[in-house]
């Protein structure tokens, strides 16, 4: 398969990781999607400044505008990812993230000039299918969550994923001026260099933040960093944002695996659903996997 392929494929790793990382400091620990998404990305920033030591990649003054736009998008559409894992098991939440692939595709069309055969634009009716089935069926409300119906975690869920479609589109914008371990150093430093401030907010007071929960956030932005780094790197190999976001899609199994398990074995669950519940994220799922299959072959072309 061609290096981009396998870029997207890390990436989606990454991402699930992150997200199930994100569920557990959200279900057993910190319970606040704004305290964990100022800090994950001040940890990620931290990540970024080490990188940029060794590295040394010049700031892309050409793409000052673009990439600032891309901070402010990263941090609200993780915030409201956050919010939709606090209302929404992982298994569901992680998976409809893939809707952001036609996001992307559509969004590229008038901003990037990007085009495709019929066999990616076919992947992204796939994709928009697969969100569907998420949607489907009688579903018990997330556990540790604020008992809300999970409609609003689809919402929220889909509302950050047009804010990631749109980061997207001026990431690539930026990697006119930069390479991709540049962008990958200077995203997350000014990411979390405007999420710092957050931290400081008299709110957050009430939380007890201990040795456990820093090495969580730590560890989270760790993999925030190396994800965005396969991310740009597929997105500059395959020339365009709307082949590696449909590989993305990969990210759902994972964590579907992982939520159903972790439900039936832990004490006190990650989340728990009925087993028609899972079968429809895995029929999502498997649809996502068919949209990955058609961009392989059409990338190998």
């Amino acid at each position: 398969m061609p290096s981009h392929v396998w870029l997207a494929l890390a990436c989606a790793c990454g991402f699930a990781c992150n997200a199930l990382l994100g569920k557990i400091l959200l279900r057993y620990r910190l319970c606040d999607a704004g305290l964990i998404t100022w800090g994950t990305w001040t940890s990620a920033g931290v990540f970024g400044a080490i990188v940029w030591v060794f590295a040394r990649p010049a700031f892309p003054a050409g793409a000052a505008v673009p990439l600032f736009a891309l901070a402010v998008c990263l941090i609200v559409s993780s915030w409201l990812q956050n919010l939709a894992l606090q209302e929404g098991d992982a298994s569901l939440v992680v998976p409809v993230t893939g809707i952001k692939s036609p996001m992307a595709a559509l969004l590229a069309w008038p901003i990037l000039g990007e085009r495709y055969g019929s066999p990616v634009y076919l992947a992204v009716v796939l994709s928009a299918m697969a969100t569907v089935a998420f949607g489907l069926g009688r579903q018990e409300r997330a556990q540790g969550g604020r008992g809300h119906h999970p409609a609003l975690a689809l919402a929220l869920i889909a509302s950050a994923s047009l804010g990631f479609a749109f980061s997207d589109q001026f990431a690539k914008l930026s990697l006119a001026a930069t390479v991709p371990l540049g962008l990958a150093v200077w995203a997350p430093m000014v990411t979390g260099g405007l999420s710092l401030p957050f931290l400081f907010h008299p709110h957050y007071r009430q939380y007890r933040i201990g040795p456990l929960d820093v090495l969580l956030l730590c560890l989270a932005g760790g993999v925030l960093v190396g994800s965005v780094l396969a991310l740009y790197f597929a997105f500059e190999r395959a020339g365009g944002v709307t082949v590696p976001n449909v590989i993305l899609g990969a990210r759902g199994f994972f964590v579907i695996v992982v939520g159903a398990a972790l439900g039936r074995l832990l004490p006190i669950p990650l989340e728990r659903q009925r087993w028609p519940i899972y079968a429809l994220r895995a029929l999502g799922t498997a649809l996502f996997l068919g949209a990955i299959v058609l961009v392989s072959l059409a990338s190998a072309r």
